[in-house]
């Protein structure tokens, strides 16, 4: 059986599924700590990470715990933008959920991570 997650709108419990705990921490040292998890999981650069907001570095990371969840290594992870993880994500998660590709590509990218962590997806 692989990991599930139940993940939601913070920081704090994006990161902690990765073993990260930012409680206490500033809002700016927790949006730090999500691009440097970011930049070490996608091939993005530090200035473009940083020039996403912090709801979008959130739901990289969701994206990026999610797919590690399920076979890549972060290795793979680096050779992929955070659009390519997403279109990995819904392919994974149409083929687990019964939900079509088409309808997976209209949802945000942390419904489409919090799909893949519960029913069908998560065994």
């Amino acid at each position: 059986t692989k990991p599930c997650y139940k993940f939601k709108r913070s920081p704090e419990n994006v990161l902690i599924h990765a073993g990260i705990n930012v409680n206490g921490m500033s809002v700016d040292d927790k949006r730090n700590t999500c691009i440097d998890f970011n930049k070490r999981h996608s091939s993005h650069s530090v200035k473009h990470l940083q020039g996403m907001g912090t709801d979008e570095n959130e739901v990289c990371a969701a994206a990026s715990i999610t797919l590690m969840a399920n076979g890549y290594s972060q290795h793979a992870l680096l050779k992929l933008s955070s659009d390519a993880q997403r279109n990995t994500l819904i392919v994974k998660t149409s083929q687990c959920s019964g939900q079509s590709v088409a309808w997976l590509q209209s949802q945000p990218t942390l419904t489409i991570a919090m799909l893949m962590n519960q029913g069908g997806c998560c065994r």
